[in-house]
């Protein structure tokens, strides 16, 4: 069986190793390949919960995220079908779709990336056909989700383009202005998230 991360997982935590040791990342990987500075950062949060880079530790974390995406699943479909049995035969679906159910052991950015942009999903599913309250917090709601999620894997930028053509198509009149909600957010969870790397100064100079 897998007993530790595979393929850039294991890189990238590696990295995370060396920055908790050395508070500097060395090599050329984090440096072409910057995306998964989020990825990296979070394997630190769970060590800093936890107290330690157990892969088994992480595994759980991701594998929770898993359990939340299938249950995001279910609520995303009750939503749209308004049927608790439709509902549930899709959330059967996504957990026996073993290329993603087994991805998870990779414990890598799809896993995330994926979990992150039903968090921002279910709001708009849910509640943007209500009060005009409901639908600027699911729009700021999904908006944020796709942003973070950005962070974890860009080619969420494929989804967050998609969302903003959604809104410009559908909404009517003054209500369009709503469509630069997430183009605002996504500049602005980037930046400050950049401002952020660039001040922990992790990048080993020679």
């Amino acid at each position: 069986g897998i007993i530790g991360p595979i393929d850039d997982a294991w890189v990238v935590m590696d990295n995370a190793i060396t920055l908790k040791d050395t508070g500097v990342i060395d090599g050329w990987y984090m440096v072409s390949n910057p995306q998964n500075l989020f990825l990296m950062y979070l394997y630190l949060g769970i060590e800093g919960i936890f107290n330690t880079f157990s892969y088994q530790i992480t595994f759980i974390v991701f594998a929770l995220m898993h359990v939340g995406s299938a249950f995001l699943v279910y609520k995303c479909a009750e939503a749209v079908s308004k049927n608790q049995i439709s509902a549930f035969i899709t959330m059967q679906l996504f957990i026996f779709c073993y290329q993603i159910t087994l991805h998870v052991t990779n414990i890598y950015t799809d896993t995330l990336q994926l979990f992150i942009i039903l968090l921002g999903l279910y709001p708009v599913l849910r509640f943007a056909e209500s009060t005009w309250k409901n639908l600027i917090f699911s729009i700021l709601a999904a908006s944020v989700a796709f942003s973070v999620g950005f962070l974890a894997k860009g080619t969420t930028l494929v989804l967050i383009i998609a969302f903003v053509l959604l809104l410009v198509i559908n909404l009517k009149g003054k209500k369009k202005i709503l469509a630069t909600i997430p183009i605002i957010m996504l500049l602005t969870i980037n930046t400050s998230w950049n401002s952020f790397i660039d001040s922990q100064e992790i990048y080993q100079v020679d």
